[in-house]
């Protein structure tokens, strides 16, 4: 290794490391918000609240659109993993 690489190595472990708070952060976050919706949704289906035709299916399709969308990201994910390794690789 040469001693050029060397602090970009070190930087490139420092921001993951810093990346890798950042995301679990954002995961707990997300999580919490998930876990309050579904309480809110629990509520107001205990209170009577009913769905029409129209909201079922605007949630259907949202739902739809979701798990699509989360699919590109689990794709992004994989493709960034990918390039972080090869990186790691080259500058060893």
């Amino acid at each position: 290794m040469s001693c050029d690489s060397w602090p970009q190595l070190e930087e490139r472990k420092r921001l993951e490391a810093a990346n890798k708070g950042l995301v679990a952060e954002e995961l707990d976050r997300c999580r919490l918000d998930v876990e309050a919706e579904r309480a809110q949704a629990a509520a107001r289906t205990a209170a009577g609240k009913m769905y029409s035709e129209k909201e079922g299916e605007e949630l259907e399709v949202k739902v739809a659109e979701m798990k699509a969308e989360k699919s590109v990201v689990t794709l992004r994910v994989g493709s960034f993993a990918v390039f972080k390794n090869s990186s790691f690789k080259l500058l060893r």
